[in-house]
């Protein structure tokens, strides 16, 4: 326990000193926050030239939200959910149960149509976030995302109707 106790101590000793070695960071022309310039504006055009001037009153174009993809996967969801619903309640009236600990062992009707609603109204309020989003990286992520849901979701309304037997999830993991 104490040579932990002494390498924890080393290392966050360590650090501040190792910080004061790092380069000063060279002082920026812009005010990203006030959006004016640092510098006189005449200073800044006579080294940059007028092309460089940067109008800050113009904001930046904002990405256009794609109402397209978000109704078409919001309805693949929908349709995906109530075809999972749909069977796992003929599969519980025919004598069968359900394993997901959220639903219980044997779920009303009122009980499994809350929480689907409830899984639904999450998902697509996440997806709705993500599609909102600049990045791209954060668009795509809620797509795939949403792609994993349906599919679980036509996997399980599939296994439930007992026309395919080896009911395995996609992914191994």
């Amino acid at each position: 326990m104490k040579p932990l106790f002494l390498a924890v101590l080393f290392m966050l000793l360590a650090f501040p000193a190792h910080s004061q070695n790092l380069m000063v960071a060279p002082k920026p022309k812009l005010d990203v926050l006030a959006r004016t310039p640092l510098v006189d504006d005449k200073k800044f055009v006579a080294e940059n030239g007028p092309e460089r001037v940067i109008s800050f009153n113009e904001e930046r174009p904002q990405r256009r939200f794609n109402r397209l993809v978000f109704f078409s996967a919001l309805t693949a969801l929908g349709a995906s959910k109530a075809y999972d619903g749909v069977t796992t309640r003929n599969t519980l009236e025919g004598g069968g149960w359900e394993n997901n600990p959220v639903y219980g062992r044997y779920p009303g009707v009122g009980r499994q149509v809350t929480v689907n609603a409830a899984f639904f109204a999450g998902e697509s309020a996440l997806f709705y976030a993500t599609e909102h989003s600049r990045r791209r990286w954060i668009r795509w992520t809620g797509r795939i995302t949403l792609m994993f849901a349906i599919e679980e979701n036509l996997r399980l309304g599939v296994c439930n109707s007992k026309t395919f037997h080896d009911c395995h999830p996609a992914m191994p993991f």
